[in-house]
């Protein structure tokens, strides 16, 4: 009930066009009149001390630091960089994409965000060279993807906590029954997007563009309606990602990562020139099922060696 209570509130207020913070403060309010709340005297307390933190300032510093390279064209010129540096050798691909990995992770100090960035990049780069059409789609779609899968970011960060409490009390039967339990919540999750993205995408795509775009919007239609097929994959790939990082296996999470770097970069280097758009639908649906095959295969073998 609480879970319907919060998908319904957090799109309403979406749709209606309200700021996301000021959106997830109404669906906490509306979860916690839904939850027989009454009083909400001490809100304004609890909002101010959870704000009221030195780091937090890291947040829009960020945010401001990624705006600046994206204006800037500082992301594509390093890549381009290092692809003119070693592109030209055997494999130089390869290396082109590992020295920017290391430049990023110069200028971010993560390493996941880095692989993460390198990875979209090359995608990013394939989109550009079909068209401006194509890239009005894709960009719009990744809007509407990204209002579906904080789900998916919540859970997992959830299950890095779980296992690594567990994990410390020597807990291995509740470490399976937690992911158990995760899996049951990724199904509830991915029927409902699919759900909402197949019947609700070109009224979401309205948002970004005007209703001539017709192509623009039936291009974006296929992407989400072909990406919420394979929501449940999503899930497990962040379930078992943030569990084995949780159990203390952050290289292991860090290498599935790297899988699908790989697997975006390939696809954007040889297979969507190839085949097009289509292959564009499909390139995050590629990386996301190697680095689960991946994961799912190690996370037996980890849980015995940890315990």
């Amino acid at each position: 009930m609480i879970l319907a209570v919060f998908l319904i509130s957090i799109f309403t207020f979406l749709l209606l066009g309200i700021p996301v913070g000021f959106s997830i403060l109404l669906t906490v309010f509306t979860m916690a009149t839904a939850s027989g709340v009454t009083s909400f005297a001490i809100v304004p307390s609890y909002l101010y001390s959870g704000v009221n933190n030195f780091a937090l300032m890291a947040i829009p510093f960020f945010i401001l630091c990624g705006d600046i390279m994206n204006a800037g064209d500082l992301s594509k010129g390093i890549v381009d960089f290092c692809r003119v540096l070693l592109g030209h050798i055997k494999a130089g691909i390869g290396y082109a994409a590992i020295l920017a990995c290391m430049i990023f992770a110069c200028l971010t100090g993560a390493a996941v965000v880095t692989i993460s960035a390198i990875g979209g990049i090359m995608l990013q780069s394939a989109v550009n060279l079909l068209g401006t059409v194509y890239v009005a789609s894709y960009d719009t779609a990744l809007k509407i993807k990204s209002l579906c899968v904080g789900t998916c970011d919540a859970l997992g960060n959830t299950m890095a906590v779980y296992c690594g409490q567990n994990l410390g009390a020597g807990k291995k039967d509740r470490i399976h029954a937690g992911i158990r339990d995760a899996m049951r919540i990724g199904a509830v999750g991915s029927v409902f997007f699919i759900f909402f993205l197949w019947n609700f995408t070109d009224q979401i795509s309205l948002l970004f563009m005007d209703a001539s775009n017709t192509e623009v919007i039936a291009n974006i239609r296929l992407f989400m309606r072909i990406t919420s097929c394979f929501y449940p994959l999503l899930y497990l790939l962040n379930i078992f990602r943030f569990s084995v990082q949780g159990m203390g296996e952050s290289r292991i999470a860090m290498f599935a990562g790297v899988i699908e770097m790989v697997a975006r970069t390939v696809s954007g280097l040889f297979l969507i020139p190839a085949a097009g758009y289509i292959m564009v639908c499909y390139t995050d649906q590629l990386a996301w099922l190697w680095a689960t095959l991946f994961l799912v295969v190690v996370y037996r073998s980890i849980l015995k060696k940890a315990l």
